[in-house]
């Protein structure tokens, strides 16, 4: 799962943190990969400082264009959450690791050279997104996990699209019934709609899921799900507004109550207790007699999603 939003303070990375914790609780073991480069959370929420991993992601996505890591380096990435202390297994890798938090001074030149693209050894370029892809399938090599949690870059960046569609995860797109977000949204899903869609095995659309963060009741949900159903369906749905349209096009169609469509809202109720989010300071927001009322849906949604109905013990 990729949780990605147009703008911070939408709660993406508590509701990350609050999935784990759940997850960790049925006994199911899963990696948790910061990719929020210049806004970086959900590192802190979950590893104390004591324990955090000598290198981050950032440090991966320079050093891997500069020569061929091994596994120690890789391992070195990861760190062991507390929140995996039960019954389940959670490991970290967070956007800075503790040489960057030791020395903040060179993480701006670190962050310039993150996104820089370089060439492999056949000389052939590798952009963001082919980086993420290695470390992904670098840290999924060196251990099983029956899920892996991605917090994406908050808003509009050319590197989005390696999270969105470069990882062929569910794409969990945050967002509060604002025009703010709806504009955002709109920008982001016009450049995606120029992507083209081969076969309906690889349809990235289908995984696409709107998350409304902070609502209220039944009609906020109903109001942002009429909005976010505008939005798709002008892009998507409707074969008017792509007259290329093709066959796979056609059965792109939801209505507007389809609740298994992308644009139908999967609600996170507001919840004054998570307003301010440090579980490290205060581990009872991660447990589950405290979130478990404003994140049964979306946790429910997640777990079917991930086919992790059951508890493993």
């Amino acid at each position: 799962l990729v949780f990605s939003s147009i703008k911070g303070g939408v709660g993406r990375s508590t509701a990350l943190s609050v999935l784990a914790a759940e997850l960790a609780e049925r006994g199911h073991s899963l990696l948790v990969l910061d990719l929020d480069l210049e806004a970086p959370g959900v590192g802190s929420m979950l590893i104390e400082r004591n324990t955090m991993p000598k290198f981050g992601s950032i440090d991966f996505f320079v050093e891997n264009a500069l020569h061929d890591l091994d596994d120690s380096f890789i391992q070195d990435c990861v760190g062991a959450s507390w929140l995996g202390g039960g019954r389940g297994r959670i490991d970290v890798v967070p956007a800075f690791g503790a040489k960057s938090l030791d020395n903040p001074s060179v993480v701006l030149s670190k962050l310039a050279r993150a996104y820089l693209e370089d060439e492999d050894n056949q000389g052939k370029p590798r952009t963001f997104l082919k980086h993420v892809q290695d470390l992904v399938a670098r840290l999924t090599a060196l251990r099983r996990y029956d899920a892996v949690l991605v917090d994406s870059r908050a808003g509009l960046h050319e590197t989005t699209a390696a999270a969105v569609l470069g990882l062929g995860a569910d794409i969990l797109l945050f967002g509060i019934d604002q025009q703010q977000t709806l504009m955002g949204f709109r920008i982001l899903l016009s450049q995606l709609a120029q992507f083209p869609v081969r076969d309906t095995e690889h349809d990235w659309r289908y995984r696409l899921c709107m998350v409304q963060a902070k609502a209220e009741n039944e009609k906020a949900i109903a109001d942002y799900g009429a909005h976010t159903f505008e939005l798709i369906d002008n892009l998507f749905y409707s074969s008017e507004a792509r007259p290329a349209a093709d066959i796979l096009d056609q059965g792109f169609r939801f209505s507007i109550d389809d609740h298994d469509a992308p644009h139908f809202p999967i609600p996170i109720f507001e919840d004054e207790r998570y307003r301010l989010f440090d579980p490290v300071r205060d581990r009872t927001q991660l447990m589950r007699d405290l979130y478990e009322k404003s994140f049964e849906p979306f946790i429910q949604f997640c777990m079917e999603r991930l086919q992790l109905n059951e508890d493993t013990q």
